[in-house]
């Protein structure tokens, strides 16, 4: 049985994400989480306790009911539901409420391909995606689900501890899908750059065929000039239904001069995005 933690806001990036959880939760026999998390006002200045108290009281009883609208609405799928109500930062409450219940998935919601790259549901994804060890699945505000037969690696370490990959092996196991492995390659890069690309996606596949016994994996060396054009150009042709990418921490530095590809990606995929974060700096 999976454990599914959905943040919302109520909005309708999150009824998308909502959505794909509900479905993901019938064929695991899974339970949804669903997390609404306020920032409610503090006591602090004495002349006006009393109204922050009635204001916060107030707020929390209608983000109780709403909800509870919505877990209706997930019972009547056939869905078991339970409500979480918090108050503090979103980021930090998202990613301490997933290990707190010990979820399998975090799924939130964005605007997917529109061309808003800085804008996300609740401005929070990208930093959830970030800095939670739980895997992510991101959905794009337009996407309209259907049964995933087509996950797609992007591989960038074949060094990478192949349980790592285990969430979406879990997912291609629950809707009998088909999983591609894929490594990118710049247009510009130098031809030796390229056959080890190559040489590292046959490790790749060998290591994951040994690992994942049961399931069949092909695999696939792309060039392009830009990797996320590449791979949205790759998910078409082949009717991708979810990309897999793995996020890495990253020294200060880094992160200061080089968003990471996967973020990035979030902001572009117009199909689901399953984040899962590496160990690995």
């Amino acid at each position: 049985m999976k454990k599914i933690l959905v943040p919302t806001d109520f909005s309708n990036y999150a009824a998308g994400a909502l959505k794909f959880a509900i479905e993901l939760a019938k064929h695991s026999g899974g339970e949804i989480y669903l997390l609404h998390v306020d920032n409610y006002i503090e006591g602090q200045f004495s002349n006006h306790k009393k109204a922050i108290k009635e204001n916060n009281s107030h707020q929390i009883q209608e983000r109780t009911n709403q909800l509870q609208t919505v877990l209706e609405l997930i019972n009547k799928e056939g869905v078991k539901a339970t409500k979480l109500l918090y108050s503090g930062d979103v980021t930090k409450t998202i990613v301490w409420a997933a290990k707190e219940n010990q979820v399998d998935y975090i799924i939130m919601g964005t605007l997917g391909a529109t061309g808003l790259k800085t804008v996300i549901f609740g401005t929070k994804t990208a930093s959830v995606l970030s800095e939670s060890s739980t895997p992510v699945i991101t959905i794009p505000f337009d996407y309209l689900w259907k049964t995933p037969r087509k996950i797609l690696l992007a591989v960038n370490d074949a060094e990478e501890n192949p349980e790592l990959f285990r969430p979406a092996f879990d997912l291609a196991a629950l809707f009998n899908a088909q999983i591609m492995t894929l490594i990118f390659s710049e247009k510009k890069a130098v031809a030796v750059d390229v056959m080890e690309h190559s040489r590292a996606l046959n490790k790749v596949h060998q290591r994951l065929s040994q690992y994942y016994s049961n399931q069949q994996i092909e695999t696939t060396h792309v060039v392009g000039k830009d990797f996320q054009q590449t791979v949205q150009e790759f998910i078409g042709t082949y009717n991708i239904d979810i990309l897999v990418m793995i996020t890495h921490r990253r020294k200060l530095l880094q992160n200061l001069f080089k968003f990471s590809l996967t973020r990035q990606m979030a902001y572009h995929t117009t199909i689901p995005l399953l984040s899962i974060h590496s160990m690995k700096v």
